[in-house]
């Protein structure tokens, strides 16, 4: 049996708390091939809730990371949109484990192309793992293990640099309120987007002013990015839909 023991030299709000480690610590490789996370990943740091030792927001969370990743395989000309169709134009590998197991389900269907909503609802049930393993291979999280009643182990995590999510909030604050001096990158509009409809809360910005400043940001992006918000949209609704 793997032996445990408490890491002390690395202080976050999880190890302050006493949490297990596996003997010899977290792991530690780096996803040296993006500076920059995958927008499915910005959304799960959003997400991310200390108490919980990961993101919060069930299966709307998988459906909207799965929403960012579709859109950041589209900013990088893997995808484009035909109608409500979702087309691989170049399936071959980023290097990014999330970005390239969705774009190989993708490429392997291409010949019986699916809606961008059949891709958000079949691929978010796995969206969240997906990205959690770019995010550790990125060194951005901490993975550990919490104790149940001494006989259960919960993997949690905990992340590497909080500054990293407060800055991800921020960026966000500011493309839903409009102070930017310059209009927004596409992949900056496409998380505000995502993350607004996701959980407003998290914007920071009154909800008047970041519906209208959403219609303004979307009516900029490319179709195939538009095509994508609407299906998450689509999910969203129904959700709804089946409450009552």
């Amino acid at each position: 049996m793997e032996l445990l023991h408490i890491r002390t030299d690395l202080w976050n709000p999880a190890t302050a708390a006493g949490v297990w480690y596996p003997e010899g610590g977290p792991e530690k490789r780096v996803l040296e091939a993006f500076a920059v996370e995958s927008i499915g990943a910005q959304v799960w740091l959003v997400a991310y809730d200390v108490a919980k030792g990961g993101a919060k927001g069930g299966r709307q969370l998988g459906y909207t990371i799965a929403g960012g990743l579709l859109c950041d395989l589209v900013l990088r000309g893997k995808l484009q949109t035909d109608g409500a169709a979702c087309r691989p134009v170049d399936p071959s590998p980023l290097g990014c484990p999330a970005l390239d197991d969705l774009l190989g389900r993708i490429a392997a269907e291409a010949d019986r192309p699916r809606t961008w909503l059949s891709w958000i609802r079949g691929y978010g049930r796995d969206a969240s793992a997906a990205v959690i393993e770019e995010l550790e291979q990125h060194g951005r999280l901490v993975r550990y293990e919490r104790r149940v009643l001494r006989l259960l182990a919960l993997t949690r995590h905990s992340l590497a640099d909080p500054m990293r999510a407060d800055r991800l909030h921020a960026d966000i604050r500011h493309v839903m309120s409009g102070v930017q001096a310059t209009p927004p990158e596409p992949r900056q509009s496409a998380l505000a987007l995502l993350v607004a409809g996701f959980a407003p809360g998290l914007t920071g910005v009154e909800p008047a002013t970041a519906a209208a400043r959403a219609t303004e940001l979307e009516a900029d992006l490319p179709d195939g990015l538009r095509a994508v918000l609407a299906a998450v949209r689509a999910t969203r609704i129904e959700a709804v839909a089946a409450v009552f």
